[in-house]
């Protein structure tokens, strides 16, 4: 019994590390593509390009930057609440696998928190130092892009708590003790780990447009 055990409990540390290592390539993967795809079949923008860092390219119209930001916040939160009901069937059916496809869908959104505070804490309500050049560009609906910055943050910090209050649900009603210990500690070594290998090598590799720009 407890060799069965160890062999279990190895087997769900090790899938923890691969998902979390795997995790920030298949992100990017899957933002270039679909910001791709939105820019040239919904958007009609051409000009952007994949790179390691994301899609780069700076859309013409202020209105494109808008169903940009809207359409990210949508398949993000729409991720995550798949990973949420996935994560759920897994501690219902007590099936680990679960919990793993629910943690990779999950991890959009988790990268969407990390980067919006990085980007709070080094420079809070930065659209506030250009009120004036953004309440000169017009937008339908919205009227202006201050007030749509003023959304968009508002939207953002919602969605964050909203990502924050499944994640704790998920971790502390459906995760064991030892899975979230893995997971928060194994995981995130993994997880950095992963983001060097597709920055400093994978991306790089797959987007050389990366070195140009």
């Amino acid at each position: 019994m407890n060799t069965q055990l160890l062999f279990h409990n190895k087997r769900e540390l090790y899938g923890i590390i691969l998902i979390c290592f795997v995790a920030p390539t298949l992100y990017f993967i899957f933002s270039n593509c679909t910001f791709l795809a939105f820019d040239r079949c919904i958007i009609g923008f051409t000009d952007s390009k994949p790179s390691a860092f994301g899609v780069l390219g700076c859309p013409p119209q202020s209105w494109m930057h808008v169903a940009r930001s809207f359409m990210m916040r949508i398949i993000f939160t729409t991720l995550a609440l798949l990973g949420y009901f996935i994560s759920n069937k897994g501690g219902r059916t007590q099936h680990f696998y679960y919990l793993l496809l629910g943690a990779i869908l999950f991890f959009p959104a988790v990268h969407f928190t990390g980067v919006w505070a990085a980007n709070f804490v080094h420079s809070p309500f930065r659209f506030l130092e250009h009120q004036q050049r953004f309440m000169a560009i017009p937008l339908p609906i919205l009227g202006n892009f201050y007030y749509y910055r003023w959304i968009e943050f508002s939207v953002s910090v919602v969605l964050i708590c909203l990502y924050i209050y499944w994640g704790f649900k998920i971790l502390f009603i459906h995760w064991s003790l030892s899975q979230r210990i893995s997971l928060l500690f194994f995981g995130s070594i993994a997880c950095l780990l992963g983001y060097l290998c597709w920055f400093f090598w994978l991306g790089p590799f797959l987007f050389p447009f990366t070195f140009h720009h």
